[in-house]
């Protein structure tokens, strides 16, 4: 699997090479943070699979905003998994409602991913609307 820097020692341009990168930037691991949307760890626009190992007790991360140099494009593709011990939260950018399973959720509540589960999550036709699936 090729990360971005990979490719792009090859002479590919940044923001495609981190698209074509298997994970983006390759997949990262990070703390979960904050009990809201707005002290909750940021996941950066081309960390495509993150796996989150530590952080305090109902911590949270918080996806992207859509679009900008380095943000995510229409329909790219994020997995977050819980490796934690305990319930995090996963934040949809402010502004964003983010549909998994038929619920709506938003920046002020966010959506509860329990120990050891995985959240799939697309973004939207528009800069307002992601979806996703948990399992």
């Amino acid at each position: 699997m090729a990360l971005a820097q990979d490719l792009m020692g090859l002479g590919e341009n940044p923001l495609a090479a981190a698209r074509m990168a298997g994970g983006g930037s390759g997949p990262v691991t990070l703390a979960c943070a904050g009990t809201n949307a707005a002290t909750a760890t940021q996941i950066g626009g081309t960390q495509f699979m993150v796996y989150v190992n530590s952080g305090p007790a109902a911590g949270g991360v918080q996806l992207p905003a859509n679009g900008g140099i380095g943000g995510p494009l229409i329909y790219d593709n994020f997995v977050v998994h819980n490796g934690l011990g305990t319930t995090m939260t996963v934040y949809p950018p402010t502004g964003v409602t983010l549909n998994v399973g038929g619920s709506n959720v938003t920046s002020a509540n966010g959506f509860s991913l329990t120990t050891l589960k995985t959240l799939s999550i697309w973004t939207g036709p528009t800069t307002t609307q992601w979806f996703g699936l948990s399992n």
